[in-house]
């Protein structure tokens, strides 16, 4: 499975969140032009991209599953997996390019915290929208063969190593080519590089559960204007 390399435009309120203002803020002149800056920038520079993966979720009797035949180990993953019943997954692979850290590293070195610190959270914002749009592609297409899709799980993530990364890594270099070391690559840390990309499991179930610790992603979906919402799940997250 393929996912598309374009994305829509980053919404201004989720970059503003990202760059840590309140609801309702409105920005000032100063602010405003550093936003138009960055997005301007990124629309000429940047090279987003994103692929997604189909992953065979595998259990054993040791608190372990395996994902592609790669163990994964992680508790609080494995609960949840195995109490929803998982079977399959989609794991995404995001990033919002290597020109965008060597361009704010750039700034960084040349002494403009301020260029540096509105790009890098734009890469933030472009990353989080690619995720974003492809997992409601994933809703989309999971529907149709009536699976419920998981909030998304990634390293780092609580009871996750970050060096779980590693392990994700392995199934991108055993499926294919198609990110080479020169896109992606991960450090002895577990972090990944570029900075502004990230690896995610989405768990792909049948068997609709709801648990503490494990709550299906049309419950508390923030998405708007969701076509694929779940109808029983409607007017619970209208309500939130």
């Amino acid at each position: 499975m393929s996912s598309s390399n374009s994305i829509s435009k980053v919404k201004i309120k989720d970059y503003l969140r990202l760059l840590g203002f309140p609801n309702q803020y409105k920005p000032e002149d100063n602010i405003l032009e550093m936003i138009c800056w960055a997005e301007q920038w990124y629309e000429t520079n940047g090279k987003p991209w994103v692929e997604a993966y189909d992953v065979n979720i595998l259990f054993d009797a040791h608190n372990y599953f395996y994902a592609n035949g790669i163990k994964i180990e992680s508790p609080e993953l494995f609960k949840r997996f195995s109490e929803a019943k998982v079977d399959r997954a989609i794991m995404l692979v995001a990033s919002a390019g290597k020109e965008l850290e060597e361009e704010a590293n750039k700034y960084w070195n040349e002494g403009s915290p301020d260029k540096y610190y509105f790009l890098e959270i734009y890469g933030s914002a472009v990353v989080e929208e690619l995720i974003s749009s492809n997992t409601r592609n994933i809703c989309g297409n999971s529907e149709i063969e009536n699976y419920s899709v998981l909030d998304r799980y990634s390293p780092g993530y609580y009871g996750w190593d970050i060096t779980g990364q590693h392990d994700l890594y392995k199934i991108i270099l055993q499926s294919d080519h198609r990110i080479p070391k020169e896109k992606l690559s991960v450090l002895n840390s577990g972090m990944l590089w570029p900075k502004k990309s990230q690896i995610s499991l989405n768990g792909l179930s049948k068997f609709v559960t709801k648990t503490k610790g494990n709550k299906l992603p049309c419950i508390s979906c923030f998405y708007e204007d969701c076509n694929f919402r779940k109808a029983p799940y409607r007017l619970a997250s209208n309500r939130m």
